[in-house]
């Protein structure tokens, strides 16, 4: 059976969440009693829209603001599905698409309803200082700075990159530093598929190779100080990267958008992230921006249904919205759905 699409099941959700807000304060009165707050967990990529949200609902006096919290989207997924009940997240916010693994985990512990809501695109940029002029990279290149080992030949070997130079002509001759997310992260997982395997693949030596020893060569990351895990807060990567001008570092493409006067984009294929490439789909590191709700939840967390709700106000996502401001490519911008 062909999976459902997110913007119909937003649509869905949408309606039952008109149920719940049209049909008296029985059920907030009733979370009130229990848990008065909702609770978010998920991706550093998406803080900044979570955030606004929360605040902008406690602004009106629409209720307590929800307690959103920066796990990453992989510690988002396990901490959500680990249950119903109000020791568990209600909603997590992710910057890619729940594996069939995590829906099995879920489904094991008694989480059988969840909710997506798609609500457009993003992207990974690779940023640097302003500061500091550099060329355009190819997933290629990428590649052979991060990987812990590269073809030599008919072999791998330790990578000997120490230079930017080493891998190309007309790259600087500074050291290879790149500050990226760690393990938990959703921007890990999106990075590993969209940017480590095509460049990989681009070695036939590695390309020939049996599927799973291929995914374990194409995604293991050096550890000789090259590549650098910078947390899940990109603002405070923006200033590791003003502060040491010759590294470069993922962050979110919201990040990047309220950062512009510190920070540059790298283009990736020679595609800049723009408003219009990301929208297009042609700047290759585009990613996907959904929330998961507990549908079972709904109507008993007080705030939970407003707060979903308002993602998709005209306020949050119309031309002038709040959430374009801050970086986000709605779904109905891009046209598109994951």
């Amino acid at each position: 059976m062909p999976p459902r699409s997110p913007i119909r099941l937003s649509l869905a959700i949408l309606g039952l969440l008109g149920g719940l807000l049209g049909g008296g304060a029985e059920p907030a009165r009733a979370a009130e009693g229990a848990r008065s707050q909702a609770r978010i967990v998920g991706s550093s990529t998406m803080f900044a829209l979570t955030a606004a949200v929360a605040e902008r609902l406690s602004r009106l006096g629409l209720g307590q603001a929800p307690l959103v919290e920066v796990t990453g989207t992989g510690a988002g997924f396990h901490r959500f599905c680990a249950g119903i009940g109000l020791e568990t997240p209600d909603l997590v916010a992710a910057s890619r698409t729940m594996t069939d693994q995590e829906r099995a985990r879920c489904r094991a512990n008694g989480v059988d309803d969840i909710g997506e809501i798609y609500l457009g695109h993003g992207a990974v940029v690779l940023a640097r200082s302003w500061q500091t002029p550099f060329p355009a990279l190819t997933r290629r290149m990428v590649w052979l700075a991060l990987a812990d080992e590269v073809p030599r030949k008919w072999a791998l070997e330790t990578n000997p990159n120490r230079l930017w130079s080493d891998i190309a002509p007309g790259l600087p001759a500074v050291p290879i530093r790149i500050f990226g997310p760690p393990p938990s992260s959703g921007t890990r997982d999106y990075l590993a598929s969209a940017l480590m395997d095509p460049g990989c693949l681009a070695f036939p030596l590695l390309a020939e190779r049996p599927a799973a020893e291929r995914e374990t060569a194409c995604r293991r990351l050096r550890e000789d100080g090259a590549f650098i895990e910078a947390g899940e807060d990109d603002d405070r990567l923006v200033k590791r990267l003003v502060d040491d001008p010759t590294a470069v570092g993922f962050i979110g493409y919201a990040a990047f958008h309220r950062n512009g006067h510190l920070v540059s984009a790298i283009p990736i294929e020679g595609i800049a992230p723009t408003i219009e490439t990301i929208t297009e789909g042609s700047y290759p590191l585009t990613t996907q921006l959904i929330l998961y709700v507990k549908t079972a939840h709904l109507g008993l967390i007080s705030g939970l249904d407003r707060y979903v709700q308002a993602f998709t106000a005209e306020q949050a996502i119309g031309e002038d919205g709040y959430l374009r401001a801050l970086g986000l490519v709605p779904a109905a911008a891009s046209g598109k759905a994951p």
